[in-house]
């Protein structure tokens, strides 16, 4: 349709071909009614499919709905196996079709190796017994339809058999005239829940006529069923939807079961546990109140067990504070494994923790529950009060909920079991002890000593509330007689006599009057120690302590002051002593002036006797010596005393660079100082500072000065004294120093120079007022030309020289090495300059080339008869020739001309000074005078011709200053 049509020149007409009814071939002939143009006609063809036959297309990338497959794989385009072997039993399934007789199966397919290939058609009844088609089908390796019709007519589900095989399309068979109901969901678990929760399932009818006498009921009333719709049209599909309900309390399972008219019955397991809220129900952002914890972690609502070496199953623990467990009673555990070795235990515990029993093993429930949580059901518990241990390794808990919290269980916590003063030689201080109730209810004690030695204060503490503590103190009397003293303290609670918890105290009292050391706890702080460690014989039990020299005779170790009767004898203990490696002992009042007692040749107890009553210092040296063990004579230390512990004297330095030495202080006495150092060079004072130093305390003090001169084998001493203690010998330490010379910068030498940091050079040269060359191997800064040159300095460089005119531009960027010219309004008076921290990084003259002529700087003096053919500049400014006996101090800058014009007379040359202002000085030369170029005014506004004289000026639009 059309059957005809006029088409105008450029023009186009639609012809539409209706498709036939059933399969058919034809032709259209399209005839032009111009004489001399051939007719045109097409062949046409239609292939009319039953639309009762299933027609499936296995192009979508996915199996049809109610399709099975062994496998086989599907991607967009066909489904396709890769099996190798007819055995492989690679089937592609149809959903059960009714099969008339003769039915044609076409099946449009192509092979993939062929080899290997097989592909027929089966049949079957139930999917088990299977009978193969007579029909023998040779896969192409291009696609193709190929027939069976040998299969007797019945209801059967269709395979394709296959191996290295794609097929695309599918033909044949119809789906019977009967509903068909297809159930999608699953077994769902709920999980803890404390209130209603929802869960659904669709119910379809993929058959081909109405669905009927459809139920869903469940065998457990705390689970709901709605939306269920009595029947369903061929085609139609609903969702229906459980609800746990939460009036029943604790674990529920159900059975939902599914049925309609002449369907299989489907059943679905529903699971939950409502929560009970009168119970304990803990979620974990956090560990709940006074539980204990060892191992877990909370993170999001969750407690993550895992490996802890801080328990002795390595698995972490969390324990509950008292509970109460009724007859028949559970507990849900909202938990979820995190791996295939997780673990999850539950154990009881009726006295406190001291014993614990297993009550729960969930490992194979936390393995099997890996992606989602799940609830354990903790059961058959016998009724009692408890504490609840949750032991966990590579396990997640959500929350629990069941049995109740012991509203009266008072529990006895204390902080510490032991009160250990260990030796003493004075009255300790008192060792304060915390009981806390981590229970429920209120708690009282009763705090009782077995020996008088030790007291307890108070005697009793009451009322103490859940989660809140209260102290009580263990009091050491101490009182000859002298030795080792122990004692049980008992702290017993008043709701269970049993549960008491013992202090162990003990102490070991010493006479005050005599000095005693053993070095257990390590070298003391009154003791003066240098060089000398800590140290354990690998011959003796690894807990002994010994002072230990080291291999160093110099390493000295001198006791605290000590006072003796004359004739009292020091024992102390001597190891490793030997003819070879002799202890040396000395003797002083004052640590200052030291007399040989002697040298201890043997290992053994050694002793020292006083010669006269008075104090005393013992020093000890020699090498691979142990001591220890030291009793005898009478702890004396004075109020104010004060050793040098540690010291800083370079033995070298710089001039002008800050020589830093210290001295370490320690008060050796028993009251608060301040210690006061004094740095001295050759006997001149040069620093001081001072330091408060706390009883046993320690302090360095710093002292610094610049050298201004240079010191050849001098001598540095730091004393140290205390401030206003007239009788204390001052401590000194002293070294000799040399002090270099800083590197001078010469105007009258010859100077070579090596790159890097200076951190001070002197430099000599002679600045003048008026202007000036300099040339430095340094990088020149605002802040050293204001040193050298004075404030309102101004500093050019060489920009151009064309037209006999030499023009220089004030700079403030410079480069090391280049010369650059200097004017100066207030030079110093000086010829030497402290310079620091300069960047030599130009060891050699460099040259600034313009036109032709060259400006460069000299490190060295040019002596007279050298300067032929070269310019300077001078006082004022010009460029003048150099006469044969002009000479040039080095650090300056000079002209010459280069290759390019070497005979160029400059004596005739204009110089001109562009300022950063713009502005515009500008010289005559030595011979001639400056002249109006024709485009010069005056400030009045007159042009002007011929030579100008001094004054300002107005060429060619810039201000220009003559000189």
């Amino acid at each position: 349709n059309p059957t005809s049509a006029t088409i105008a020149a450029g023009e186009q007409q639609t012809l539409t071909i209706s498709a036939p009814e059933t399969t058919a071939t034809g032709k259209v002939t399209i005839t032009p009614t111009v004489a001399g143009v051939d007719a045109v006609t097409a062949t046409l063809s239609a292939t009319v499919k039953d639309p009762n036959k299933v027609f499936e297309t296995l192009a979508t990338g996915s199996i049809p709905e109610d399709w099975t497959s062994t496998s086989w794989s599907f991607t967009t385009g066909y489904a396709y196996t890769s099996s190798w072997y007819e055995s492989s039993n690679a089937r592609l399934i149809t959903p059960l079709l009714t099969v008339k007789e003769g039915e044609v199966f076409m099946i449009e397919a192509m092979g993939t190796y062929s080899g290997y290939q097989t592909f027929f058609i089966e049949y079957s009844t139930d999917k088990t017994n299977w009978t193969k088609s007579a029909t023998a089908i040779t896969l192409g390796s291009d696609w193709a339809t190929y027939s069976v019709s040998d299969i007797p007519a019945g209801k059967y589900y269709i395979a394709i058999h296959a191996s290295q095989a794609r097929v695309r399309n599918f033909y044949g068979g119809e789906l019977p005239m009967e509903a068909k109901m297809k159930v999608t969901g699953s077994d769902h678990n709920f999980g803890l829940i404390s209130t209603e929760a929802t869960t659904t399932f669709n119910i379809k009818n993929s058959g081909r006529a109405e669905l009927t006498g459809i139920t869903v009921e469940c065998d457990n009333a705390a689970f709901t069923v709605s939306g269920v719709p009595s029947s369903l049209a061929a085609g139609a599909d609903a969702d229906v939807t459980i609800a746990l309900q939460t009036e029943v309390k604790g674990a529920q399972n159900g059975v939902i079961t599914i049925k309609g008219d002449g369907q299989e019955t489907v059943t679905l397991n529903m699971a939950g546990y409502v929560a009970d809220d009168s119970k304990i129900y803990e979620t974990f952002n956090a560990l709940p109140a006074n539980w204990q914890n060892t191992g877990w972690s909370f993170s999001g609502g969750v407690a993550t067990g895992s490996y802890t070496s801080a328990t002795a199953s390595h698995n972490s623990e969390m324990i509950t504070t008292p509970i109460t467990v009724a007859e028949g009673e559970t507990m849900a555990i909202e938990a979820k494994g995190n791996g295939s070795y997780s673990e999850l235990y539950v154990y009881t515990s009726a006295d406190n923790g001291n014993t614990w029993t297993k009550v729960g093993d969930f490992n194979t429930l936390m393995r099997a529950n890996t992606s989602d949580y799940t609830v354990a059901v903790l059961s058959g518990v016998a009724a009692g009060n408890y504490r609840l241990k949750f032991e966990g390794y590579s396990v997640s808990v959500k929350a629990v909920n069941g049995f109740t919290y012991n509203a009266d269980a008072p529990e006895l916590s204390l902080d510490n079991t032991t009160a250990a003063f260990g030796t003493v030689k004075a009255q300790p201080e008192d060792k304060q002890f915390t009981v806390t109730n981590s229970g429920t209810g209120t708690l009282s004690v009763a705090i009782a000593s077995d020996s008088e030695d030790f007291t307890v204060a108070p005697a009793t503490l009451e009322d103490i509330a859940a989660g809140e503590s209260k102290t009580f103190t263990v009091h050491f009397n101490f009182a000859e007689p002298w030795g080792e003293k122990t004692a049980n303290i008992t702290v017993t609670p008043s709701y269970d006599p049993t549960a008491a918890v013992t202090i162990a105290a003990s102490a070991t009292s010493k006479d005050p009057n005599v000095w005693e050391e053993d070095f257990e706890a390590g070298i003391p702080s009154e003791w003066t120690n240098s060089g000398w460690t800590i140290s354990r014989k690998w011959s003796e039990e690894s807990s002994v302590n010994h002072a230990y020299s080291g291999s160093s005779n110099s390493n000295t170790l001198v006791t605290p002051r000590l006072f003796a009767t004359e004739g009292a004898v020091l024992e102390f203990e001597v190891f490793d002593a030997e003819e070879n490696y002799p202890l040396t002992v000395e003797y002083s009042s004052d640590m200052q002036n030291w007399t040989e007692y002697g040298k201890i040749t043997e290992s053994g107890t050694a002793t020292f006797t006083a010669p006269a009553e008075g104090a005393y210092y013992l020093r000890f040296s020699g090498r691979y010596i142990y001591l220890d063990n030291f009793s005898g004579f009478k702890l004396d230390l004075l109020a104010a005393d004060a050793a040098i512990s540690a010291s800083t004297l370079p033995a070298t330095g710089n001039q002008f660079v800050a020589y830093n030495a210290s001295v370490t202080v320690e008060n050796k006495g028993t009251e608060a100082q301040v210690a006061v150092a004094k740095l001295f060079v050759n006997g001149e004072e040069k620093a001081s500072d001072e330091a408060e130093l706390a009883v046993a305390a320690s302090a360095t003090i710093d002292l610094s000065f610049v050298p201004e001169e240079a010191i050849t084998d001098g001598t540095a001493t730091i004393e140290v004294t205390l401030k206003d203690v007239e009788d204390f010998a001052a401590k000194t330490v002293e070294a000799t120093i040399n002090i270099a010379a800083a590197p001078v910068i010469d105007e009258t030498a010859e100077n070579s120079f090596t790159t890097g940091i200076l951190p001070v050079a002197v430099l000599n040269y002679t600045p003048k007022n008026g202007w000036n060359t300099i040339g430095v191997p340094f990088q020149l800064t605002n802040d050293i030309l204001t040193t050298i040159f004075g404030e309102g300095w101004k500093a050019y460089e060489l920009t151009g020289y064309s037209n006999n005119e030499i023009s220089f531009s004030q700079t403030t960027n410079f480069v090391a090495g280049y010369p650059y010219i200097i004017y100066a309004e207030a030079a110093p008076q000086e010829a030497s300059f402290k310079l620091e921290n300069l960047n030599i990084s130009s060891a050699s003259e460099k040259e600034d080339v313009r036109g032709g002529l060259a400006f460069r700087s000299t490190f060295a003096p040019i002596a007279p008869g050298q300067l032929t053919a070269w310019w300077g500049v001078t006082n004022q400014g010009r460029i003048q020739p150099a006469g044969s006996g002009a000479s040039l101090k080095a650090l300056r800058g000079y002209f010459y001309m280069n290759a390019e014009a070497p005979d160029t007379d400059l004596s005739e040359a204009r110089i001109v000074y562009i300022n950063l202002d713009g502005t515009v000085t500008a010289i005559s030369s030595v011979k001639a005078q400056l002249k109006a170029d024709g485009n010069t005014y005056d400030l009045s506004g007159r042009k002007l011709t011929g030579n100008l004289k001094q004054g300002v000026y107005i060429q060619n639009g810039k201000k220009i200053v003559i000189k």
